[in-house]
């Protein structure tokens, strides 16, 4: 939260253009002024003036569907969300974004020395709880999941049609027409890395993870790591070290979380150290947990785009200098591996950090918690 949203309550933020409803009140007719009026929300009122519910967009759009019937034939109290939470125009933005993030409340009439005078809605909040740049990541987070799910689905239909087309299900095909399904298919694996990168971020992102907490080596998370992109580094002849201090104690994570972690910024180490270049990890128990470096000899990042490393979406060479491959020289993703890794570290408490020299080096390092093993 910004220090100037810490200053602000809901008399500063709330719409004061609201209009209220009796609960006997037609709903065809109270959906038109909604529309015309461009508001998403009513207050419905009783016979002494009192909040007694509230009408929303989501209630037209669903509610009325549901109920099979005109919305000529019902009133507003059928679809109506009844007992509203009520604040005051003193209500500070951390309570009502509380209130928010439970997922109770989309819109909240306010209240002063009870008479109705306003009414915020969760968006009104976010906005001013978030500096601009959080309400863009968050904005982002959102985007992803979306997108995410709607391709998904088209994604693998066509994917199965293309493995029945490759099985020569519907016939052979001749040699043009195997070396054009050869290139499809070949993008159709982009495509899901592609999708697999947008799920991985918004689920770490939401912390869906973290549930599955068992005692892992970090010793262990780093060499199998190795072993997954062995053949990545002999095909660029790059040399890595590892410096793993022995009996470094266990830390309480999930270990594919953590993997990700490491993946995601060892396949950056080895994307800009050039052929031939070298990497280290670095693993060490530590006062405030266990630490790891991953450390390269490569092109490094100019201090100027240090602070914005971890944003989603964010890669530090131009797009047009890229090559297109998974781990040549200089070749790019989505820019969601860092951001990824950053909310995965920072779920657990842990802090993740970046030094560079451009031209010389770059320096990763992130800190897990030593937390005590689940009991049983």
């Amino acid at each position: 939260m910004s220090e100037k949203a810490a200053k602000l309550v809901l008399a500063d933020i709330m719409s004061r253009n609201l209009i209220t409803v009796s609960e006997d009140e037609g709903l065809a007719a109270i959906a038109g002024k909604m529309a015309a009026k461009e508001i998403g929300a009513v207050v419905v009122v009783g016979k002494k003036s009192e909040v007694t519910g509230i009408l929303t967009e989501r209630d037209l759009a669903f509610k009325v569907v549901a109920s099979g019937m005109s919305p000529q034939d019902l009133t507003v109290a059928a679809v109506m969300t009844p007992g509203p939470k009520c604040l005051s125009t003193q209500t500070s933005i951390a309570e009502a974004f509380q209130l928010t993030q439970a997922g109770k409340f989309r819109h909240i009439p306010v209240v002063d020395d009870g008479k109705l005078v306003g009414i915020v809605s969760a968006r009104d909040i976010n906005r001013a709880f978030y500096d601009e740049r959080e309400l863009v990541n968050e904005m982002k987070t959102k985007f992803i999941a979306i997108t995410s799910h709607e391709l998904r689905t088209p994604y693998t239909i066509i994917k199965g049609y293309l493995d029945m087309l490759s099985e020569g299900m519907w016939g052979e095909f001749n040699e043009q027409q195997k070396s054009a399904l050869a290139k499809v298919m070949g993008n159709i694996t982009r495509v899901e890395k592609i999708l697999s990168g947008l799920e991985r971020f918004y689920l770490s992102a939401s912390q869906h993870f973290q549930e599955r907490f068992a005692p892992v080596s970090i010793g262990e998370v780093i060499e199998e790591t190795v072993r997954d992109v062995e053949f990545f580094l002999e095909k660029r002849k790059q040399n890595l070290r590892l410096d793993i201090e022995a009996e470094i104690p266990p830390v309480s994570v999930v270990k594919n979380e953590v993997k990700q972690v490491v993946f995601n910024i060892l396949i950056n180490a080895i994307r800009f150290t050039e052929d031939g270049g070298n990497i280290t990890i670095r693993a060490k128990d530590q006062k405030d947990g266990v630490c790891v470096v991953i450390e390269d000899d490569g092109i490094g990042i100019p201090p100027e785009k240090l602070d914005a490393i971890f944003e989603s979406f964010y890669e530090v060479q131009d797009a047009m200098s890229h090559t297109s491959g998974t781990i040549e020289f200089k070749s790019g993703g989505m820019g969601l591996g860092l951001a990824i890794a950053k909310k995965i570290v920072d779920s657990y408490g842990g802090k993740i950090s970046v030094e560079s020299k451009e031209r010389e080096y770059s320096r990763f390092l992130f800190t897990l918690p030593r937390n005590k093993p689940p009991a049983g």
